[in-house]
């Protein structure tokens, strides 16, 4: 018998995009902490996106190698399983923590450099608003 993947042990709401998890397997699920489940009731109550969510942007001064970078990411998503994890609470009794086998980092490579700064300020701001409603960004594998 084999292990039911992550989506099989437990189904994800629909509608949501930018999958990090490529054919994964339900490597383990836990209980949340006590800490674990405050932070979820408040991501979930807030009336803004992205709470206790932290981004960072930074300028490279030098050329980047796009393949190097994601598969070191991928090895640190191997590596640590935290960064495999997500939180499924629709449906079920108790909110579960639940960490796949193995997950893909989405990159994405965008070339600004020729386009004017007013525009890209404009793109900078679309791209730094959280996806979907609140909570969205908690229950990210799929």
């Amino acid at each position: 018998m084999t292990a039911p993947t992550a989506e099989q042990a437990c189904p994800r709401p629909t509608g949501q995009n930018n999958n990090p998890v490529v054919s994964a397997r339900l490597e383990a699920e836990y209980p949340l902490s006590p800490l674990q489940q405050g932070l979820l009731f408040h991501a979930l109550a807030a009336t803004e996106h992205g709470v206790y969510i932290q981004q960072m942007v930074c300028e490279l001064d030098e050329a980047l190698d796009v393949f190097a970078f994601r598969r070191a990411w991928d090895a640190v998503a191997a590596r640590h399983p935290i960064l495999r994890s997500a939180l499924r609470w629709e449906g079920l009794a108790e909110p579960l923590q639940i960490v796949a086998d193995r997950v893909e980092i989405p990159v994405a490579e965008e070339d600004w450099r020729n386009v004017p700064a007013d525009e890209q300020k404009a793109r900078l701001g679309r791209f730094w608003r959280p996806t979907g409603g609140a909570g969205s960004t908690w229950d990210r594998l799929r």
